[in-house]
């Protein structure tokens, strides 16, 4: 048998190589093998079948509890994805994760933080995608705006005399969850005239006012929330009974034994 001539060497060679980069460019897998030799095998690839996210943008108040919705579908067909996990961000923040039901939907119980402040925000829902479906994500906007506050008076004082202190509580809260708004200044007035601010403790407020001599007969007491980036402003008013000042009676009288006795009374 005779040697191959180097012409048929050098051909020999192109063949081999242009049969490596045709392995190459279909996606064979190329193994090791002596010398010489080429072997090409498939790879043992999995195609995850692509999916699609829809949502929508949200609106809600601070305190309020929003539903965050996403839904996950088959992209080939728009057939719903069913027990999957969706992970939902707002203002980059995780709010938390849900899974998908029998509709592809899934929701998310959101309760609006202090943080972020009003306005609007990114809000990004993501399906990571397992064996056998691929990920998917969507962004929307999520729009923060201020809570409803109110003011609520406990019951007044029955009456209270000039030259007495008056006491007056009541409660600054959120309407959205009844919460007591802590740490706000409450401008307090009484008949229209100012008398002083007092700041709210887990939203309690006491004001303690001295009344003074001579007063009419009611004071009306105003509460004044001027509101803030996170919260509207509100006001209540409430009213108590003024009597005059207490008098002092001295009655004295004489005993048969001689004696004087004294007797005070209001």
């Amino acid at each position: 048998m005779s040697l191959p001539t180097p012409r048929l060497r050098r051909f020999t060679l192109a063949v081999t190589a242009a049969v490596l980069c045709a392995v190459t460019a279909t996606g064979l897998a190329q193994r090791e093998v002596p010398q010489g030799q080429i072997s090409a095998s498939p790879p043992n690839l999995t195609v995850r079948k692509p999916t699609s996210l829809e949502s929508k943008g949200m609106l809600g108040a601070i305190g309020d509890t929003v539903p965050l919705k996403a839904t996950l579908t088959s992209k080939a067909d728009g057939k719903p994805v069913s027990g999957k996990a969706l992970s939902f961000k707002v203002a980059g923040k995780v709010a938390g994760t849900a899974t998908t039901g029998a509709t592809g939907e899934a929701r998310l119980d959101y309760k609006v933080p202090n943080d972020p402040p009003p306005g609007p925000h990114p809000m990004e829902v993501r399906f990571d995608g397992d064996a056998e479906w691929g990920p998917a994500s969507v962004s929307r906007n999520f729009g923060v705006f201020k809570a409803s506050t109110k003011i609520v008076f406990d019951a007044p004082p029955q009456k209270v005399n000039e030259g007495e202190t008056a006491q007056v509580r009541g409660k600054l809260t959120r309407i959205t969850d009844q919460s007591g708004i802590h740490g706000r200044e409450i401008a307090m007035t009484v008949n229209g005239k100012s008398a002083g601010k007092v700041v709210t403790s887990n939203g309690s407020l006491t004001f303690s006012y001295p009344v003074p001599k001579p007063f009419p007969p009611k004071a009306t007491v105003q509460a004044q929330f001027e509101g803030d980036v996170l919260y509207a402003a509100t006001a209540a008013t409430t009213e108590f009974p003024v009597a005059p000042p207490m008098k002092q009676a001295i009655l004295t009288w004489s005993s048969a034994a001689g004696g004087t006795s004294l007797q005070s009374f209001k």
